[in-house]
């Protein structure tokens, strides 16, 4: 019994118990140190009220919701639940008051809550949009400007994910993607001024995974655009850039594969967060951060 427990008559006693202060009263039971026939006390979480002994739990309160032992027993111990009678209860057996008591929230009413909220944290929120935010961060970061973004999921075949955009950074798309070898005259091309633009389109409305989007490259300069205008430097640009045309199908195919491979990415990452959110533990989380502890508005007014 906690040090601060407040010494009452049983019949005085409901008020403790409905401000869940630690009590006891006077008495002659070999069970409790003090003697007290009835009890308030702190066993773990919840606060629990004892007749005669814990083998006999009058009431529990757990999150703020009461539990109470509607066993029948004897004309004492009725008695006592008539002096601490907090209001309405959830009822239960003696066992699974005790249960409660040992272990914690009674498990099938726990697994109950659960699945009724199973989507508390999916259904009424942008849920996606930490996810959002951290990939358009990463894509600036590889010089890719993510304008739209589109999901679907996460349990058929055609689910997925997908943006629009275009690359916003040149050099910072070929150097974060390793294409700098890959494309040296795109590469060399970039280094004396001369520039591309690559848009990511959407190319089809029905579905929205990462097939569903494509890549529409156009090379604005070339190197006759970029070098200065003479008979040899002519020729050195027609020469270099027919192997800028020879590069055009490697960077469009390489940069259509990156892209769907980022769509891809975008899809896994809200799968994941879904899954969390959806997970047990989340859900439970936002049941105790709600009290949402009752199954329905019936008995959340009548129990």
């Amino acid at each position: 019994m906690s040090e601060k427990s407040v010494r009452t008559s049983g019949w005085n006693a409901r008020q403790y118990v409905q401000s869940l202060t630690p009590f006891h009263n006077s008495g002659s039971n070999h069970r409790h140190p003090k003697g007290s026939t009835l009890w308030g006390e702190y066993v773990g979480g919840l606060y629990v009220v004892y007749s005669y002994g814990k083998h006999w739990p009058l009431l529990a309160n757990w999150k703020g919701v009461w539990f109470k032992n509607t066993e029948k027993s004897s004309r004492t111990t009725n008695r006592h639940r008539g002096y601490v009678n907090p209001g309405p209860a959830v009822p239960m057996d003696c066992a699974g008051m005790k249960f409660l008591i040992d272990y914690g929230p009674y498990p099938e009413r726990k697994a109950q809550l659960i699945e009724k909220y199973r989507d508390i944290n999916v259904e009424h929120l942008d849920w996606w949009d930490c996810v959002y935010s951290d990939f358009d961060e990463e894509m600036r970061a590889k010089g890719i400007y993510v304008y739209e973004k589109q999901f679907r999921g996460f349990w058929s075949q055609g689910d997925g994910a997908s943006f629009t955009g275009y690359v916003s950074d040149n050099a910072l798309f070929l150097k974060a993607h390793e294409l700098t070898e890959t494309c040296p005259w795109v590469t060399k091309l970039l280094e004396m001024g001369g520039d591309f633009t690559l848009k990511i389109e959407r190319t089809s409305r029905h579905y929205v995974h990462e097939n569903t989007v494509g890549v529409d490259l156009t090379f604005t300069d070339m190197f006759a655009d970029v070098l200065p205008r003479d008979d040899l430097r002519s020729a050195i640009a027609d020469c270099w850039d027919k192997l800028l045309d020879a590069e055009y199908e490697t960077l469009a195919g390489t940069a259509q594969t990156i892209i769907r491979d980022h769509c891809r990415d975008l899809y896994r990452r809200l799968e994941k967060e879904y899954n969390y959110l959806t997970s047990d533990e989340a859900v439970w989380e936002a049941i105790e951060r709600n009290e949402l502890f009752y199954l329905d508005e019936y008995e959340k007014e009548n129990v």
